[in-house]
């Protein structure tokens, strides 16, 4: 029970993520995702529609694809899948076949542990992450145009989270 309510939480505040995102870029197409560890690897517990299902089922290390790189260096990470192949992420090639071939970008954003975040220095414990990715826009402009928001969302997803893990 605890957990769907986490996921139902979770799914709403992406929600609103995504409408927030539309609002100056109703053309294009991004789908987010939530992931954090799960028995070892980072695993996708919330999104928005758009994700089959066999992608929803993806299992990264903490050093593969956008999602691990940024886990492992606690920073963003843009990926660009025009120029730069599942294979140069490290992702296994039974987890890469799960991957939305068409997809053109991908953006990885930390989601850092309220309590311990340094705001100044911009680091602190790393709780999640918060991707988001395009089949219509390339890597800069899905840069451009998610960057702020899913900062802003990350720090409060950041919360709902650390909520259900001291529960």
């Amino acid at each position: 029970m605890k957990t769907k309510n986490l996921e139902k939480r979770l799914a709403g505040l992406l929600g609103q993520a995504l409408g927030d995102l539309k609002k100056d870029t109703s053309s294009i197409s991004v789908r987010l995702n939530i992931m954090v560890p799960r028995d070892g690897f980072l695993s996708i517990i919330a999104h928005t529609s758009g994700y089959s299902q066999e992608e929803l089922t993806i299992k990264l290390a903490g050093n593969q694809g956008c999602a691990g790189e940024s886990w492992q260096n606690g920073v963003e990470v843009v990926g660009d899948r025009t120029k730069k192949h599942d294979s140069d992420w490290d992702i296994p090639p039974e987890e890469a076949q799960k991957v939305n071939k068409n997809l053109k970008s991908i953006i990885s954003v930390p989601i850092y542990d309220p309590d311990y975040y340094d705001s100044f220095l911009g680091i602190g414990p790393i709780i999640g992450i918060l991707n988001a990715d395009s089949e219509s826009i390339y890597a800069g402009e899905l840069l451009d145009i998610t960057q702020i928001v899913l900062r802003r969302y990350a720090l409060r997803i950041a919360e709902i989270l650390e909520e259900y893990s001291n529960a």
